[in-house]
């Protein structure tokens, strides 16, 4: 799996739980809005706040997806293939600096 495929999933994920916010939000809205039928913690408020998560956040995810669609797949190089040499001496970037006449 790439990187480009991890950072795909996890803002999926990111999204869905953004939508779960919303819905917790509206949910206790409804609450203070209609205490009698939704009154908190009640057995209708989880079915509210159930209900408002599935479709808040799906709608949320799949709106992401259309514009984030699916990384494509990259392969990565064969172990056999000659890589470039990395050096660990951390000398061997340093150019020599030319040498400057003396002041007369």
């Amino acid at each position: 799996m790439t990187n480009k495929t991890r950072k795909w999933i996890r803002s999926g994920f990111e999204v869905l739980i953004h939508g779960g916010t919303s819905a917790i939000v509206s949910t206790i809205a409804a609450a203070q809005v209609d205490p009698k039928s939704f009154a908190l913690f009640s057995p209708g408020f989880w079915a509210l706040a159930k209900a408002s998560f599935v479709f808040s956040g799906a709608l949320r995810f799949f709106q992401w997806w259309n514009n984030n669609p699916l990384p494509p797949d990259e392969t990565d190089p064969p172990f056999l293939v000659d890589q470039p040499k990395i050096s660990i001496n951390p000398m061997s970037k340093v150019q020599p600096m030319a040498k400057e006449d003396p002041p007369t």
